[in-house]
C-alpha cells in the first residue's frame, strides 16, 4: 500500500490511529515511522508531549493544604487523634493518612529513623560494646546463655520423656 495515496494521514483526511490501523500497524510504529520520516526529510521531529511534573491527582490548593497543616499539628500534638482530624476535614480516614504520609514524607516532618530501641541485643560486638572489656563482657553474656538454654532444653527432653515413655 502506498502512503501517498492512500490516505495514512499526511494530506489530513485521516487522524493517526486510522491512519496506523489502515497500514496494518501499530499506533506507536506508525509514529517512529512518522518520526524518523521527518528527520530524513530534515524536518523537526515530532513533538512529545512532555509528561506533568505531578502526574498524580490534582494541583494542590493552597487553603486548603494550610488547613490540613494545622490539623497535623493538632494531630502531632495529641490534641486530636487520626480519625477525628478526618472527619473534621471531610475526607476519609485513608485519604487522611495518605496526604499525611505524602506531606510529612515531602517536608522533612516525619519521625526520624533513630537506632535500636534501648535494651535490644545487636549481634555485632561493636554496636553494643565500648572497647576489648565491652567484647568480653558480651562474650561471657552468650556463655551464659549458652549454657541457660543446654539446661532449659535438658529440662523439656525429660518433660517429654515422661509424658510419652518408651520407644
Amino acid at each position: 500500500m502506498d502512503p501517498s495515496t492512500s490516505g495514512s494521514g499526511l494530506s489530513g483526511e485521516l487522524d493517526h490511529s486510522a491512519a496506523a490501523k489502515e497500514l496494518g500497524l501499530t499506533p506507536g510504529v506508525w509514529g517512529l515511522w512518522r518520526a524518523r520520516h521527518a528527520k530524513g526529510q530534515g524536518k523537526k521531529p515530532v513533538a512529545r508531549k512532555a509528561a506533568k511534573k505531578d502526574a498524580r491527582g490534582r494541583r494542590a490548593d493552597p487553603a486548603e493544604t494550610a488547613r490540613r497543616v494545622s490539623m497535623l499539628e493538632r494531630v502531632q500534638a495529641g490534641e486530636v487523634n487520626n480519625a477525628a482530624a478526618a472527619k473534621d476535614q471531610g475526607i476519609k480516614v485513608g485519604a487522611w493518612g495518605a496526604w499525611k504520609s505524602g506531606y510529612l514524607k515531602r517536608s522533612g516532618g516525619g519521625a526520624k529513623k533513630r537506632g535500636s530501641p534501648p535494651g535490644r541485643i545487636t549481634t555485632r560486638a561493636s554496636a553494643a560494646t565500648d572497647g576489648l572489656a565491652g567484647v568480653i563482657a558480651q562474650l561471657d553474656g552468650l556463655r551464659r546463655f549458652g549454657e541457660e538454654l543446654r539446661e532449659r532444653i535438658s529440662a523439656i527432653v525429660e518433660l517429654v520423656e515422661q509424658k510419652f515413655p518408651g520407644r
